[in-house]
């Protein structure tokens, strides 16, 4: 049995031989000729040698295979089909090898990992630098995305959709400083004086730190994410709304569909990894605006959407005293939301008025993942 793709016409993609009911072989031999992917072999392991997908090699042979706990049962193509751009399934079973039935196409995710092996092939190439945005387990991992949300239509727009966390599930008195870097072209800034002034008075929070910004500010990102004081957390790759669709706010066009806003969120936080050596688990959009697909295709990514319920410096454009009012008026358990990257705004000020006297009233600031979220 072979399973083969119409982007690799001469050659032969996996061929599995079934050695006992729960017991496979599989070689991946000749992916593409450039992809010099040579020859890999699984075991009942999974154990993967002389290529350089690695692991993932092995998870695509289990994935186009069909190979889970099947005892019976396998997927493989039909060279000779021509349905759903050539990607036929059929099923056989080892009980009656010559019996062959028609599958519905109903696993769409199937053709869209097929649809990606050319990407996957370029990025073994041996001895490539590998962008993140194309190593096979991105690709991958993309593309499952995409075949997985792209039929599912939104129906909410806006900061408080269903699924966003915006408060600590606490009745302690308690509350949360969030404080984002978006990296706009006007917002490449750092307020310095005012993450000094957390840090001497031991305040902790939650740093939303767009891709664009850490260019703009290495070394005050270094010393950030080296400080056990904050935790850092995704604001995107770009600073995009969180649509499926395109949509728009603020004069700032979201993400136009599941492909796009998984390369916004997941590149995001594989950039934050790769620099701190810690994955993320929260993710504020550009503008903290989302449709309700886009929070489920976060989840799926392993972010929690994070929103706010303080409004604290209105997009760093509060005067000193609005800040410091909407912060005096919180209550156990509220998310505030801050900019530090507008050091001209009335931000840093107003939060200096204000901890002091919210100490005072006996409240404590903790990070997000200090308590459970709602």
């Amino acid at each position: 049995m072979a399973i083969h793709s119409p982007h690799f016409p001469c050659q032969t993609l996996c061929h599995g031989i079934l050695t006992g009911s729960l017991c496979y072989y599989t070689t991946i031999t000749g992916v593409c000729t450039a992809g010099g992917l040579g020859l890999a072999e699984t075991s009942r392991k999974n154990e993967l040698s002389g290529s350089p997908l690695g692991a993932e090699a092995a998870n695509l042979a289990q994935i186009i295979l069909g190979w889970r706990d099947h005892d019976r049962h396998w997927l493989v193509s039909s060279p000779g089909s021509n349905v759903a751009g050539g990607y036929h399934l059929l099923t056989r079973t080892k009980d009656d090898m010559s019996s062959h039935r028609l599958c519905n196409l109903a696993l769409a995710g199937l053709c869209a990992i097929l649809s990606a092996l050319p990407q996957v092939a370029a990025a073994g190439q041996t001895g490539a630098a590998q962008d993140p945005g194309h190593t096979p387990a991105y690709v991958l991992l993309k593309n499952r995305t995409v075949a997985r949300f792209a039929a599912t239509v939104p129906h909410q727009w806006g900061e408080t959709v269903t699924g966003v966390k915006t408060r600590l599930d606490t009745t302690e008195k308690v509350v949360a400083l969030t404080l984002d870097a978006c990296g706009s072209p006007k917002g490449m800034g750092f307020d310095a004086g005012l993450l000094a002034f957390l840090e001497r008075e031991q305040v902790p929070a939650t740093l939303f730190i767009n891709a664009r910004w850490i260019g703009a500010n290495r070394q005050a990102f270094a010393r950030l994410a080296a400080n056990p004081l904050f935790e850092i957390a995704n604001h995107g790759l770009q600073h995009k709304p969180a649509s499926v669709t395109g949509r728009s706010v603020y004069g700032l066009d979201g993400t136009r569909n599941v492909a796009e806003l998984v390369d916004e969120i997941e590149l995001g936080a594989v950039k934050l990894a790769a620099l701190t050596g810690r994955r993320p688990r929260f993710y504020r959009s550009g503008t903290a605006f989302y449709d309700d697909v886009a929070v489920q295709v976060a989840a799926a990514l392993g972010q929690q959407v994070v929103g706010f319920s303080v409004r604290g410096d209105n997009g760093a454009t509060f005067r000193r005293d609005e800040v410091k009012g909407a912060l005096l008026g919180v209550t156990s358990g509220d998310i505030i939301i801050l900019h530090m990257n507008h050091p001209e705004a009335g931000t840093r000020e107003g939060v200096m008025d204000a901890i002091p006297e919210l100490k005072r009233q006996g409240f404590r600031f903790v990070r997000l993942s200090e308590r459970p979220l709602r």
